[in-house]
């Protein structure tokens, strides 16, 4: 064994040897190839560890960039959240409106025989405003036509109405829409409400609570009304 190491190790520097002088013909020092080498070595080992520090540093940009996508995530939501709170206070404050409009409408006397689902619609005739919410009521009443629109009147000036511009906004709106069968045309009231039939609003909940009440002018039932939307 000691004799193969041996004779392993003089085949070595043999092989140095001849790589010396193959280089030295070519004026090329064997030092100075070492030395490249080495220096190769060095700029290898610096390239990846600069690869390395490349990666490590894209991997904070990822998770730096997740974590501000879960942060707009979370505010997106944040915000939807808020909003849906803020819109369903706005339903419940409208739907209490309402039913304190339906109460006082009681109070003075009037029967209310039904009472449609509330629906929540587009703003009519002026656009840039919110929502409303809808319904209608079927009464009883031994008030005339323009008694009965007085006194609705005078329960929306008890609610605080204010009237800031035609279909503009507002907390409260009471209209007389039917009278049975009553026809009239006059400056303070007009029987059946004339632009009924174009609005959905109003044909909707009345087909619910009364679908076979024929329009006197047109003679069709709101069902049919309805359907003609």
């Amino acid at each position: 064994n000691a004799f193969l190491i041996s004779e392993k190790l003089g085949l070595n520097k043999q092989i140095i040897e001849n790589a010396k002088n193959k280089l030295s013909k070519n004026d090329i020092k064997f030092e100075d190839v070492v030395s490249s080498l080495n220096e190769s070595k060095i700029i290898i080992e610096n390239e990846k560890t600069a690869i390395e520090n490349y990666k490590k540093e894209i991997s904070e940009l990822k998770l730096k960039v997740k974590r501000q996508q879960k942060g707009l995530q979370d505010r997106e939501e944040s915000i939807i959240r808020k909003a849906k709170e803020q819109a369903r206070d706005i339903l419940q404050n409208a739907q209490d409106t309402a039913n304190t409009a339906i109460k006082n409408i009681k109070e003075q006397g009037i029967e209310v025989l039904a009472v449609s689902d509330y629906i929540s619609t587009e703003p009519y005739g002026v656009t840039d405003q919110p929502k409303f919410l809808n319904a209608v009521i079927k009464v009883v009443t031994t008030l005339e036509p323009l008694a009965l629109l007085r006194t609705i009147l005078g329960i929306e000036n008890k609610m605080g109405r204010v009237r800031k511009r035609h279909w503009g906004e507002r907390n409260i709106d009471l209209d007389l829409i039917l009278y049975e069968d009553v026809v009239m045309d006059t400056e303070e009231l007009k029987l059946p409400h004339p632009d009924m039939q174009n609005r959905d609003f109003v044909l909707v909940p009345m087909a619910q609570i009364a679908p076979d009440v024929v329009h006197p002018v047109f003679n069709k039932t709101m069902a049919e009304l309805k359907n003609e939307l």
